[in-house]
């Protein structure tokens, strides 16, 4: 009997660690450069801003809600802040040097 328990835990506890790490994706045409399109990957702890060249760059998770996901990454040029509006599926940038927004966002496998 406490065999299955103990099957029974470690099988909702795994279930509840993979869906916290759950990886949606978003694909969009960038504000930035016209016609480029980007990959947006994300879960509950980290955002992945990924262009058509294979540059990547990592955005820590500041807050997220049903709607909305805000991300950082504090780096020497300063600040670049994304705000991902799950329902618009718009991805809005701030960086230093410009803001944008990238648009026509749909969800990819």
């Amino acid at each position: 009997m406490k065999i299955y328990l103990f099957i029974i835990l470690v099988t909702f506890s795994l279930g509840a660690i993979s869906s916290d790490l759950d990886t949606k994706v978003l694909r969009c045409e960038s504000g930035a450069i016209s016609g480029q399109v980007k990959v947006w990957k994300y879960n509950n702890q980290d955002v992945f801003e990924i262009y058509t060249n294979g540059y990547k760059r990592k955005y820590k998770i500041k807050s997220i809600n049903l709607h909305n996901i805000f991300a950082y990454e504090n780096t020497k040029r300063g600040m670049y802040n994304v705000h991902i509006n799950i329902n618009e599926m718009i991805v809005s940038v701030s960086t230093p040097l410009v803001n944008y927004a990238d648009f026509k966002c749909s969800k990819a496998n």
